[in-house]
Order: C-alpha cells, then structure tokens, then sequence
C-alpha cells in the first residue's frame, strides 16, 4: 500500500477529528448559563493559541459607568492595531434577537473604555463584533446585516463553534493574522472557507 494514497485518503477524516480541548469546546458552547463562563474561558485559549490574538476576559469586569458590562471577550491582532469584540452564546441556537443586539450596542459604545483600560498607548480599530455559538440559526445572517448597517463603520458577524475551531486549524493560521483581519470585515455569518 502506498503511504501517500493512505494519506490522501485519511487526511479529510483525520481533519475532522477533534482534541480534547476541542470536544469540551464543543461540549461548553451549549452548555447554556452553567458552563458559560467556561466556555468563554475556551474562547481565549482558542484565540490565543491557534490564531495568536491577544486577548482580555473582560464580560465579568464591571464598568464604572452605568449601562451594560463590557462584552465578554476583547480579540486584539498582537501589533495592537485592530480589535473584536466577542460575544459568547453557549446557547444551541442563536438568532440574534434584539436584545443582544441593545447588549452589542452599548459593548460598541463602551468599547474606547477597553481601549484605555487595556492598550491605553494605542488607539485599537474596533473592526467587528463577533458573536460565537453552538450553531447560528438561519435568520442570524440578514439580521447581523440589517444591524451592520444600523452600527456604522463595525461590522457585525457571527460562527459557530465548529466552523471557528475548523478555521483555527487552517495552515499558519497563527502567522496569517493581518489576512485573517482582512477576511473578517464582513457582516453576516462566516465560516471555516473564509480563508484557505
């Protein structure tokens, strides 16, 4: 048998097969409030590790002025130019309804107190807010859309968790930060063939 023909045959298998971290991942993304901490906590170790973000937990800080907290998670490229915020859903469906995007609004609106808290000697680009969950139901892509347009100049963009941890396993991903931010200025629903 030849190795190179076994490979060949195996590889989109072995690909689809995942690690530890990877299934307890999965298993937190829809785990609803009782491991939703948790599964942001995943969140940051994929960013860090995979796509080499820096990255803040910042959905359990409390904000001095009144309003929402902040979003649970800020994505940061590591020559701290651009930014994401992050919402994690460890919901089985979301949808995006209103109300989260009231909560998204006001984490835009509170977005340069990170900025200051955090990379105070640089002005960050917030260029998208992310929302991860399980799976994004079918209405989630019009309406990050229709919310796109309300926000301005941030894009508004959602994953599921399977198709982010199937980007985090693309080629030097990790290496291809700048590509990667290129890609993910736009709205809608985006998965794992954003980038090759």
């Amino acid at each position: 048998v030849d190795e190179s023909e076994v490979r060949k045959i195996l590889s989109p298998l072995l690909d689809k097969c995942y690690t530890e971290f990877e299934q307890y991942l999965l298993m937190t993304s829809s785990s609803g409030p009782k491991k939703a901490i948790e599964f942001e906590r995943m969140l940051i170790e994929l960013f860090k590790q995979k796509f080499k973000f820096l990255c803040t937990h910042t959905g359990q800080l409390r904000r001095k002025k009144q309003g929402h907290n902040y979003s649970d998670i800020l994505v940061v490229d590591e020559n701290k130019n651009n930014a994401i915020i992050v919402d994690a859903k460890a919901i089985k469906e979301f949808s995006l309804p209103i109300s989260d995007q009231d909560k998204m609004d006001a984490y835009i609106n509170s977005f340069e107190e990170l900025n200051d808290k955090f990379y105070k000697e640089n002005k960050l680009d917030l260029f998208l807010c992310l929302f991860v969950a399980h799976t994004l139901k079918n209405t989630f892509h019009a309406r990050a859309k229709i919310f796109s347009d309300e926000i301005g100049d941030i894009h508004c963009s959602g994953i599921d968790i399977i198709e982010l941890i199937e980007l985090s396993k693309k080629k030097n991903i990790g290496l291809r930060q700048n590509e990667l931010i290129s890609k993910l200025k736009i709205s809608g629903t985006i998965n794992s063939q954003l980038i090759n």
